[in-house]
């Protein structure tokens, strides 16, 4: 697994505390939870279609692909 920085409100990062220790979870499986749900709801829309038609030829992995190995 890689790992990343991400640059967020203080408070967005103290509402997601609240949160994780609320539902007992941590704060990294809500954000890969919001971000798979993203992730989807993308692929799903019209724009995606369009999107990843532009990635074919270029050396981008496309975006199902990733979410079929999460």
């Amino acid at each position: 697994m890689i790992t990343t920085t991400l640059r967020i409100p203080e408070k967005v990062l103290q509402s997601l505390k609240l949160i994780s220790l609320k539902e007992k979870t941590s704060i990294n499986k809500i954000m890969n939870g919001l971000l798979i749900e993203y992730l989807e709801d993308y692929l799903d829309s019209k724009d995606a279609d369009e999107a990843l038609a532009e990635m074919e030829g270029k050396s981008w992995v496309e975006l199902d692909s990733l979410l079929a190995e999460l």
